[in-house]
This record gives structure tokens, C-alpha cells and sequence, in this order.
């Protein structure tokens, strides 16, 4: 039985989804993008006690195939944010090698899941990095432009005001604000 877990990060998840698969004593193989196999077949008295002891973590279980590939894009592209990992190569040439679709395959299977684009998941994913950046204050708008492999600042700008709706430096301005008590 193979299966995924449904998350906005991968990492605290799988722990969590191992240490419950260890304490109920089920072998498992993990896999990469956030992908777990069991060894043999899933006790049908386990299953509910690995669902409830995982929704104590808001984290669900996904068995169906194409959800299950729609669930690794998305811990893809949030390494890929997070670690500017395929830098060398475009987006769709990193997805389909590390996946083995043909990426209209994966973009489309991802749009009719989401009701976003890759590329519109992608930008929604840097405009929230942006934003912990931009919270953590350690950086200019140009160092975090750059960190998010934007093109040039404008760009950046153009498109954190549109998903948004305020500018880079209003949002900084309101951080700034509250940090300092002045809601």
C-alpha cells in the first residue's frame, strides 16, 4: 500500500506520520517528496488509529494515485522555494525528471486538483517566503529578491503587490509597526 500525507511542510509531517508508523509497530519504506510505502499490507483495524493519531497533527492520509502526485509537486515546489534547489534548470524540466511525467501531464493533472497553476502555486509559495524574510528583517528587498531568484526587484515588487494587494514596502512598513507596538 502506498500512500502520502496532505501538509503545507514536509518535514515536521513525516516525522510525525513515522513515529506513529513506529509506535504501531507498521514497517514502512520512505520515499522521497514526502511518499511512504508499507511493507506488506495496512491491518484494517490500524487504519483508523493511524487516521486519528495523525489528525491530532492536521495530517491526513492521501491514497489516491493522482492526488498522491499532485501532494509531491507541492512538497516540490516548496523545496524548490525554499532551497532554490533546480536553479540549473527550468521548473518544468526539474519537475518532470524528478517526477517521470511529461510535465503537461503534471501541469494539467495539477491545475484540475488546485485550480491553480504550477506557476501560480510557485509565486503564492515565494510571496510567503517573502514575507517570513521580509518578517525576519535580516535582509533588503534586493537580498530577498535575489534569494527568491527574481529576475530584478521590479519584478519581485510587481508581483508580491499583486498577490497581496500592498507593496513590498508597505508590508515591511506595517511589520516594522507592529514590531515596535505601533498597530
Amino acid at each position: 500500500m502506498k500512500f502520502n500525507i496532505s501538509c503545507n511542510s514536509i518535514l515536521a509531517p513525516m516525522r510525525i506520520l513515522q513515529d506513529q508508523l513506529d509506535k504501531l509497530d507498521i514497517n514502512y519504506l520512505k520515499h522521497e517528496e514526502g511518499y511512504v510505502e508499507i511493507a506488506g499490507n495496512l491491518p484494517s483495524d490500524m487504519r483508523p488509529q493511524l487516521d486519528d493519531k495523525l489528525s491530532r497533527y492536521s495530517v491526513a492520509i492521501i491514497e489516491d494515485e493522482k492526488e498522491c502526485l499532485v501532494q509531491r509537486v507541492k512538497n516540490i515546489l516548496f523545496e524548490v522555494v525554499n532551497t532554490n534547489k533546480h536553479q540549473v534548470q527550468t521548473l518544468s524540466c526539474y519537475l518532470t525528471d524528478r517526477l517521470g511525467f511529461s510535465y503537461g501531464y503534471i501541469s494539467g493533472l495539477f491545475a484540475s486538483h488546485t485550480f491553480c497553476s504550477i506557476e501560480q502555486y510557485t509565486i503564492m509559495l515565494r510571496v510567503e517566503r517573502a514575507k517570513r524574510m521580509i518578517i525576519e528583517d535580516e535582509l533588503s528587498l534586493k537580498q530577498i529578491s535575489d534569494a527568491l531568484s527574481y529576475s530584478s526587484l521590479g519584478h519581485f515588487s510587481k508581483q508580491f503587490k499583486k498577490s497581496t494587494g500592498i507593496t513590498l514596502s508597505d508590508f515591511r512598513k506595517i511589520i516594522l509597526r507592529r514590531k515596535n507596538g505601533n498597530y
